[in-house]
């Protein structure tokens, strides 16, 4: 009726509770705005999703019991939301829990605050938070929910069925694609053996259930063949199991080898460093005992000198009193009779050419 009265508004919030809904004559809300003479632009846009392959896309209608902490969620209301993060864990009568509502919405901050207590929760149609991210392309919140990815509803479809059924022509398409991937690479990653071996046993176990249905020998076979494929499953998923612990063993084992070699290399290298550091210090230790008898003998020498120097006796024969200038060093160190001995010759205390002395009388 909205459609059809072009009622932009009202349709905008039915979209989400109605889309790909038929009248009696199988006409959508899309087909009607669409064949209207008069049809508004904006409504049309509204409902270019309406389509068969959108009707599992619609939001249920509003569940009875939303807590504050949901309320706020579908209302992106980050300061509402902190203050009622203790009620995370309640569900509504839907059995939807508040991750659910920001998984769907992709509010990504909200999925990565509420996965830890909320995860792998599922509602009465066994729906989780991942299935109805990856319904809607919400790739964030699929990337942080991938730990339920095992998980199926309760027609046994998994978060990557549901993300890979979106048809084509849904303006989300690309992004569930997205999804899809990721969902395909994170069971083809670790763990994904041993999901689809699980999942497997699940759906057998659901066919066996359903073998009741025979009678006489025919339900005995059905259900030997079935606990015989089911035994084979479980038996296959231990085995799997086993061997992704012992891989993870061996990694670690691998790792811990890395560690003692490195540990090794260290050890040797700071053994190297304490020898090169003891070969400087021994050899600084002789340059400096080196430098130290250098430095006593040069003290001597100059202490000697100086005596000499200080002494009024003459340098040469220890005897006379010196008188006698040596030139050019003008040195006073030696008595006459030794200064014209030693003419030509060098001064004796600085060993400079003599090349003429003077008399001094003192």
């Amino acid at each position: 009726m909205c459609a059809a009265r072009g009622s932009t508004d009202i349709v905008a919030l039915l979209e989400p509770y109605e889309l790909g809904l038929r009248d009696s004559q199988g006409n959508t809300a899309g087909h009607i705005a669409r064949a209207l003479p008069r049809n508004s632009k904006e409504v049309a846009a509204l409902l270019e999703r309406d389509s068969p392959d959108n009707l599992a896309l619609r939001f249920l209608p509003p569940a009875v019991d939303i807590t504050p902490l949901m309320q706020a969620v579908i209302a992106g209301d980050r300061e509402a939301f902190h203050a009622h993060l203790d009620e995370t864990g309640r569900k509504d009568t839907d059995g939807r829990t508040a991750l659910m509502y920001a998984a769907e919405r992709g509010e990504v901050e909200f999925v990565r605050l509420l996965r830890t207590q909320e995860l792998r929760t599922q509602d009465q149609e066994g729906r989780t938070a991942l299935i109805l991210a990856a319904q809607h392309g919400e790739v964030g919140c699929v990337k942080l929910l991938l730990e339920e990815a095992d998980l199926e509803n309760s027609r046994g479809e998994s978060a990557l069925d549901i993300a890979g059924s979106v048809g084509s022509k849904a303006s989300h398409h690309t992004r569930c694609q997205c999804c899809a991937r990721i969902l395909r690479d994170d069971a083809g990653a670790g763990m994904g053996v041993g999901r689809h071996l699980s999942a497997a046993q699940r759906k057998l176990l659901t066919m066996q259930e359903l073998s009741t249905a025979f009678s006489g020998d025919d339900a005995q076979h059905a259900e030997n063949a079935f606990s015989n494929i089911i035994a084979e499953l479980n038996f296959l998923r231990q085995l799997t199991e086993q061997q992704d612990r012992n891989t993870n063993a061996a990694e670690i084992a691998a790792l811990q080898r890395r560690l003692e070699e490195k540990d090794a290399e260290v050890t040797a290298e700071r053994q190297e460093h304490g020898r090169r550091i003891a070969e400087l210090t021994a050899h600084l230790q002789e340059r400096t005992d080196e430098l130290e008898r250098n430095l006593t003998t040069s003290l001597k020498t100059i202490t000697t000198s100086r005596a000499v120097l200080q002494s009024s006796s003459c340098i040469v024969c220890l005897t006379n009193p010196k008188d006698t200038l040596l030139q050019p060093c003008g040195h006073l160190c030696a008595c006459s009779n030794c200064a014209e001995r030693i003419m030509n010759q060098t001064c004796p205390f600085c060993r400079t050419p003599i090349e003429s002395v003077i008399k001094a009388y003192i």
